[in-house]
């Protein structure tokens, strides 16, 4: 918990070690259930929005390690992360990119995200254009996360 009061700091260099270790924190899975307890997915998805690049980039690492289970692809839409992931997409540093291309593929089987990714007039250009793009990683999981945003049940 108290990782998760320091997501709200003043410091930048502190907002981006507080999400990077919840973001390592969270690949075990216990960590996850206990992230999502404490409330830590509203301030980190605020922080995708944060000024520096690097702290959004560490928030999305942690946000898409949260979403991984069903309580966390719940929980990005009270949290308000959305709108936010939506608007990552058109950010050019490569690794924030990638945790964004795979919280997109992690949270589009929520329908009620789905349908706000299907309807952003970001996203499926977005997705498409790094489909068709040279950076094969990226591509990668860009198809992903543009198959998970069509499916259809």
């Amino acid at each position: 918990h108290q990782c998760i009061a320091l997501l709200a700091s003043d410091t930048t260099a502190v907002r981006k070690e507080a999400a990077n270790t919840l973001s390592s924190l969270c690949f075990a899975e216990s960590a996850k259930g206990d992230a999502i307890e404490g409330g830590a997915m509203k301030p980190l998805c605020a922080l995708l929005s944060d000024a520096a690049w690097q702290v959004r980039s560490a928030a999305a690492a942690a946000v898409m390690a949260i979403t991984t289970t069903d309580a966390g692809k719940k929980e990005i839409v009270p949290a308000e992360g959305v709108e936010p992931l939506i608007q990552l997409l058109l950010e050019r540093h490569r690794s924030l990119k990638l945790n964004v291309l795979k919280t997109i593929a992690n949270v589009a089987v929520n329908p009620a995200v789905r349908d706000q990714l299907k309807l952003s007039e970001v996203v499926l250009p977005a997705l498409t254009e790094l489909v068709e793009g040279s950076d094969e990683l990226l591509a990668k999981h860009a198809t992903t996360a543009k198959n998970a945003v069509l499916w259809e049940p």
